[in-house]
């Protein structure tokens, strides 16, 4: 074997190296950054096979931004019509064809729901809940100003006057609900 194509051979492995680590580099930067970066013209150009000008790699998918996870995040928990656990968001979320570039996704997207604390609350024992919306099984209600309208909204919700989660609440807050006695 000629020592020029030996040592073009040789640069080509090189160059293959390299550009695996440029895009190592461009995929932490991006998962750290939370923003996503597009390939432009010139790196496709050079992934393109030479004389046939179709590209000889697979297309790059853009990584889900926060605010489009909170958005179908929002929507998947109202069609749901209950809070959704981290791990039940995640195989939504990539249902809808959300792509989460991270090795943690249910970590990942309990981060972001943290981080839009004015959307969404995260229900103990339950999930991700929208912020607002009164879910009584978990003994959630913002709606509420008062202990009678809570009582009352959880009584229609699971047909049970004696919900264990009021007596809880009832105890916690040191109230106990009118029983209609005057005394």
């Amino acid at each position: 074997m000629d020592s020029a194509y030996r040592n073009a051979l040789k640069r080509k492995a090189e160059l293959q190296e390299e550009l695996l680590e440029i895009e190592a580099f461009l995929a932490l930067y991006s998962r750290f950054s939370d923003t996503s970066i597009e390939q432009n013209e010139t790196s496709n150009e050079s992934r393109k096979s030479p004389g046939t000008g179709k590209s000889s790699s697979r297309k790059r998918r853009k990584k889900a931004t926060p605010s489009e996870i909170g958005k179908v995040a929002r929507a998947v928990i109202r069609e749901a019509e209950r809070p959704l656990t981290r791990s039940e968001l995640v195989d939504k979320l990539e249902d809808r064809g959300l792509v989460l570039l991270s090795k943690d996704k249910p970590r990942y997207v309990g981060t972001i729901l943290w981080r839009l604390q004015d959307d969404f609350v995260n229900l103990d024992g339950h999930g991700y809940w929208e912020k607002g919306a009164d879910y009584a099984p978990a003994g959630y209600f913002p709606s509420h100003n008062s202990i009678d309208d809570i009582i009352e909204s959880a009584r229609q919700a699971t047909d049970d006057p004696g919900y264990n989660v009021l007596r809880g609440m009832s105890r916690a807050l040191n109230i106990r609900p009118d029983d209609g006695d005057d005394n």
